[in-house]
């Protein structure tokens, strides 16, 4: 299971003093914690459709996503936004994928060794 990884300094960064400054501080921090654990369960690299917004967050999102942009911690997308930097900060969806082929395999590698034949 991937994790939404948030850094510990947030509360300090430069971006989030900024989201400060505009009309939806709560909405665009909520948008942001919520769109991040979506991503990370959903393996989209960062992308988050538009379609997907309101099921995030429920107020305000539109509004959220512009204040979210305007301070660069997203950009806008084709279908929608992306996290700025996600590559940077969050394991990719081929780095997830992988890792939990080798996990499965070293599983049922385990599995066949300590195989309990019944009697």
């Amino acid at each position: 299971m991937p994790w939404f990884k948030v850094d510990d300094r947030l509360y300090s960064h430069p971006k989030l003093a900024a989201l400060e400054a505009g009309k939806h501080f709560a909405e665009a921090v909520a948008l942001w914690c919520i769109a991040g654990s979506w991503c990370a369960s959903q393996l989209t690299d960062g992308g988050v459709p538009m379609a997907q917004l309101r099921r995030l967050v429920p107020f305000g999102a539109r509004k959220a996503a512009g204040e979210l942009v305007r301070v660069r911690l997203w950009e806008e997308a084709e279908d929608g936004y992306r996290f700025r930097s996600w590559d940077e900060y969050q394991p990719s969806r081929e780095s997830v994928v992988t890792k939990r082929q080798k996990t499965a395999a070293k599983v049922a590698s385990w599995r066949d060794r300590n195989q309990v034949t019944e009697q």
